[in-house]
């Protein structure tokens, strides 16, 4: 195994087909189109999925379908509901485990869920997600880079402001963790961009990440050249969530629609400031692409590439088939003081979405009841939780009372006899005017190109849970996860 060419599996979070086409047929993806061209497109899908349930798009959340991807296990059998729940209660071994544990070395950079560092000196690196317990990395050197991601990945919603002593000390530590100076230029001027350039620059915070990330991985996989090789990186994932819109204004209603009001008079004002964000999406792209086209450089042309989506996208019109105008929870910790829940460790994780952590299973159950009695005006419940254990998952919700309306009049209600709170002191409108106008899909796609021989292609297309065997039987391994 060791005289087989490397293998590196770029995973792009939720890129769409539709944009992949559309930017190489322009002319703007000269890596992807020669890898296209040379290698085998297939289509993935996830199993069992059903669009017209409801809140559909959440039952296959990255951190759900990633983890099916990593080892083989269905969504409803690894272990993972929630965002920001304990990885440790993933099931099942995933890829790089199971390589590992054949003596084949690995390198992790950013993937969802892989928190943890293991794998001992067959893990040559080990980067955890940005959202990951602690900095821990493989080597120790990587480790200033993580502390920074996981510093920016908390605070992505909040000014920079208060964070930005430590996270200029971090970014200079980072340097030797292989941050170029062209990154760590880009991250120190994004704040004074914003107050220059305004809201057309903000989109460029989704950018920071993979910059940081894509430098990290070249330098980490250059100085150690494991046989297999991830990267997760998320920027598209994010510009077509918020941005889809603007891409193709094609595609949607002119209507100003109810969650346009909150921020807009006409549909012409909407368009206008949409205007600034139609390439976003396509720079997304263009990341990507120079990733691809440095990966192939540095690994050599017979050096397996595999691409990985994971799923995909949709376009989804804005107060018709997403339900929320951006909003951010605010004032957190007084919040919870006032609804007398037990002690919790509280993480934000995307704001408005967080994660409580409890004491134990009782307590996590006594704080799920008493949020159950929290409502917005006495009707939906403020927030859509799930439960593993003594870890909460929660998200606000809206009635759609107040989807096109000021939150100023509307109450939080504890029960029929506990305290009302304004609900505009803790639940605000994204103050930036960015929408939702696009989510999730199951359909995703994988591209391999180089060294084919040892995959098993189909013809056409594969589930996610199909993927990691796959692997696995490229380097000689072929039993899979068996759920317990």
């Amino acid at each position: 195994m060791s005289a087989r060419a490397p293998m590196l599996v770029l995973e792009l979070n939720e890129a769409t087909e539709h944009f992949l086409r559309r930017y190489v047929a322009e002319g703007e993806l000269p890596h992807f189109a020669r890898l296209l061209a040379g290698g085998r497109f297939l289509r993935t899908r996830i199993a069992g999925w059903r669009a017209d349930a409801d809140r559909a798009w959440r039952h296959i959340s990255p951190w759900m379908v990633w983890p099916s991807v990593y080892t083989g296990l269905p969504i409803e059998r690894h272990g993972i509901v929630g965002f920001g729940q304990d990885s440790r209660a993933l099931q099942g071994a995933c890829i790089w485990d199971r390589l590992n544990a054949a003596g084949v070395t690995t390198g992790v950079c950013g993937n969802l869920m892989s928190w943890p560092p293991r794998g001992g000196d067959k893990a040559l690196f080990y980067v955890p997600e940005s959202l990951a317990d602690t900095d821990e990395t493989i080597p120790e050197a990587a480790r200033p880079a993580q502390a920074f991601s996981i510093l920016a990945a908390r605070n992505y919603s909040e000014s920079f402001v208060k964070t930005a002593p430590r996270a200029v000390a971090l970014l200079l530590r980072s340097l030797g963790s292989g941050v170029s100076l062209a990154t760590a230029a880009r991250m120190l001027a994004q704040v004074p961009l914003e107050i220059l350039r305004g809201p057309r620059q903000h989109p460029e915070r989704a950018m920071l990440h993979s910059y940081m990330l894509a430098d990290v991985f070249k330098a980490l996989w250059t100085a150690t050249r494991p046989a297999y090789a991830t990267a997760q990186f998320n920027h598209i994932a994010y510009m077509q969530h918020r941005y889809w819109r603007a891409a193709e204004p094609e595609r949607f209603g002119d209507a100003v629609g109810p969650l346009d009001r909150h921020f807009f008079g006409t549909a012409a004002e909407r368009r206008r400031f949409e205007a600034m964000f139609a390439g976003c999406i396509l720079r997304s792209f263009q990341l990507a692409d120079r990733i691809l086209g440095d990966w192939r450089a540095m690994a050599g042309e017979s050096a397996t590439i595999a691409v990985l989506t994971g799923l995909g996208q949709r376009p989804m019109e804005p107060g018709r088939d997403i339900h929320n105008p951006e909003i951010r929870l605010v004032r957190i910790e007084a919040l919870f003081a006032r609804l007398d829940l037990p002690a919790s460790t509280c993480l934000p994780q995307m704001n408005p979405d967080l994660t409580l952590t409890f004491a134990d299973r009782a307590a996590a159950e006594a704080a799920e009841r008493k949020l159950a009695a929290v409502t917005v005006d006495g009707a939906l419940p403020l927030f859509h939780q799930q439960r593993v254990g003594a870890q909460l998952f929660l998200e606000v919700q809206l009635p759609e009372s107040l989807w096109d309306r000021p939150l100023g009049a509307a109450e939080i209600r504890v029960g029929d006899n506990g305290p009302a709170l304004r609900l505009a002191d803790h639940v605000v409108v994204n103050a930036q005017r960015s929408q939702s106008t696009a989510h999730h899909q199951d359909e995703g796609w994988m591209l391999v190109g180089g060294d084919l021989a040892g995959l098993d292609l189909p013809a056409e297309s594969l589930d996610v849970t199909e993927i990691c065997p796959l692997f696995l039987r490229r380097f000689g391994i072929g039993q899979v996860n068996r759920a317990a």
